[in-house]
């Protein structure tokens, strides 16, 4: 197997394999082979991943995932990761290698459009850039799905994400209680949403029963992963969101866990209004007993 120095000749060699003309329809698409093949080439490193670079036709209707991830082609390399495309070495950013890691299957193989790896970005006059970007609807319209890759967890995302999927499969949407929103409703969902429910929930599980300042102290400890998870960096990025308004069947990803993202935005919605609904109403109880300033503390 051949292995190219990364300093650019990979990108002739794989590039010029797959060469792409003008014309709008055609694209690249990328296999990533299973586990299976990777401990099956003893001659590459344990952990590299195998893929195989084709080119296709969308008229054709191809079978592929679109992968939308935040990304910059100047994003440092990371000379620990081993990525072999058709052969070649090809040097890629650990938030690359993290996504084709996380889609990588055990058995099957999988095939995607990523925009890292299917376009070449260092054409020469970015012809081929621009080409590829003017048919981003028609690619994101083809694609199977769309990967919305929000990166691996940090900042107790873990947490927040069991509990979007809780609101999802209890379909606790806003649609579903904010115009009869009441604070014991509030505490009733919140019993159901909460950390401590996925650990101690089962047949063999005795009933919990909360009291709604417990509930409330829990709920306010959703707010920091719940915050961290929606100022990652995917949502901050314009060619994030352009990929992402594109995409009609998304899944967002991050760490282990996924979620449809019709759900992920309902159930997003949800959690934050219950948090805030809960917190006025802790707000009301306290203005009723007197505890708030006065607010003549306040005047200028």
């Amino acid at each position: 197997m051949a292995i190219i120095d990364p300093e650019g000749a990979w990108r002739q060699h794989l590039y010029l394999q797959t060469r792409l003309k003008e014309k709008n329809g055609r694209i690249r698409l990328l296999t990533i082979q299973p586990r299976q093949y990777t401990a099956s080439r003893s001659e590459a490193p344990p952990n590299t991943i195998h893929c195989f670079l084709r080119l296709a036709e969308l008229k054709d209707h191809p079978h592929f995932t679109a992968v939308s991830h935040r990304w910059y082609a100047t994003d440092a390399v990371d000379e620990t990761k081993s990525v072999l495309v058709n052969g070649a070495a090809v040097p890629v950013s650990t938030g690359l290698f993290e996504v084709l890691h996380h889609l990588q299957n055990e058995t099957e193989p999988v095939v995607i459009w990523v925009d890292a790896l299917c376009i070449n970005h260092e054409d020469e006059n970015e012809r081929e850039k621009s080409v590829q970007v003017s048919q981003l609807a028609q690619i994101f319209a083809t694609a199977e799905k769309t990967f919305i890759w929000l990166g691996t967890t940090a900042d107790r995302s873990d947490e927040a994400m069991r509990v979007l999927r809780r609101l999802s499969e209890e379909q606790l949407t806003l649609s579903a209680y904010v115009a009869n929103f009441t604070p014991q409703i509030g505490h009733q969902l919140a019993q159901k949403i909460l950390p401590s429910r996925f650990v101690h929930s089962g047949p063999a599980s005795p009933p919990m029963s909360k009291e709604p300042l417990e509930l409330q102290k829990e709920l306010d400890s959703l707010r920091a992963p719940l915050k961290a998870l929606m100022e990652r960096e995917y949502w901050m990025d314009l060619w994030s969101l352009v990929e992402l308004c594109l995409s009609s069947r998304g899944v967002v990803g991050c760490g282990a866990h996924g979620l449809g993202l019709d759900h992920f935005a309902s159930a997003a919605r949800a959690l934050d209004h219950i948090i805030n609904h809960l917190t006025y109403s802790k707000w009301l109880a306290s203005a009723r007993l007197g505890q708030l300033p006065n607010p003549c503390y306040f005047r200028p």
